[in-house]
């Protein structure tokens, strides 16, 4: 140690000369400057180690620390050599080949169709069960056509499974009035599912208007709700024969 208690005397890696340096820094300074510390270490970035190619044989270089994990000089050279380890290890492709689809009434899943008779044309068709309901109604037609030709024939008017009536539109002399408030009361809003609607909000009667001898009886408030199309169709009752 120098005469100050402060300094300490090492030699630089790099160039080999002696200086001084702090003695709170002599365990961590190794160089004499800066230029020594870039040179040290830029040389020692630069050491390369050969080594040779498992696949080819070419010698490449490495760093020191990739030794012991690469293999290949290149991914070309990788890849031929997984390839060529598939080709050994795998089976041939008659073993693991995708059996044959099974359709049909090969296929163990497989559930014979029902017979049915078109109520429209008479002419039988197959349909699975599954598509059959527990009344039996989507086995009546053998297409949409028939369904809707046989319904225009036979399914008119009174004899519809959605008949209501017939037509009857006037609700009172009242009923414009009336009807106002409703939809004022509700802001234009559908009762059931909040959608505005505005002053066009179609307005419901809760015990049908037809059930009342007059229209005074079948206006009143608390028999009114305001519903929006899609909600007044599902809340409109329908004949089930």
């Amino acid at each position: 140690m120098s005469s100050s208690a402060r300094t300490i005397t090492k030699t630089c890696l790099q160039c080999g000369q002696h200086y001084e340096a702090l003695w709170k820094y002599g365990n961590k300074q190794k160089f004499c400057s800066r230029e020594c510390a870039w040179s040290y270490n830029g040389a020692k970035k630069k050491r390369r180690v050969v080594v040779h190619c498992v696949q080819c044989g070419e010698a490449y270089e490495v760093i020191p620390s990739a030794v012991k994990r690469t293999k290949y000089c290149s991914r070309e050279c990788r890849g031929r050599a997984m390839v060529d380890h598939m080709n050994e290890v795998r089976p041939p492709p008659a073993e693991y080949a995708k059996p044959p689809v099974m359709r049909g009434q090969d296929n163990p899943k497989w559930v014979s169709p029902i017979v049915c008779v078109c109520r429209n044309c008479g002419h039988t068709f197959e349909r699975k069960p599954h598509r059959i309901g527990p009344d039996g109604r989507t086995g009546d037609y053998c297409s949409n056509e028939c369904r809707d030709e046989y319904r225009h024939k036979h399914q008119r008017g009174p004899d519809s499974p959605f008949w209501l009536g017939g037509p009857d539109s006037y609700r009172g002399r009242n009923w414009q009035r009336i009807r106002r408030k409703v939809v004022a009361k509700q802001r234009g809003r559908c009762a059931h599912c909040g959608t505005l609607v505005g002053d066009s909000l179609p307005i419901h009667h809760i015990t049908p208007f037809r059930d009342f001898e007059s229209a005074t009886e079948a206006n009143r408030l608390d028999n009114l709700i305001g519903l929006c199309q899609p909600c007044h169709m599902k809340t409109e009752p329908r004949r089930s024969s």
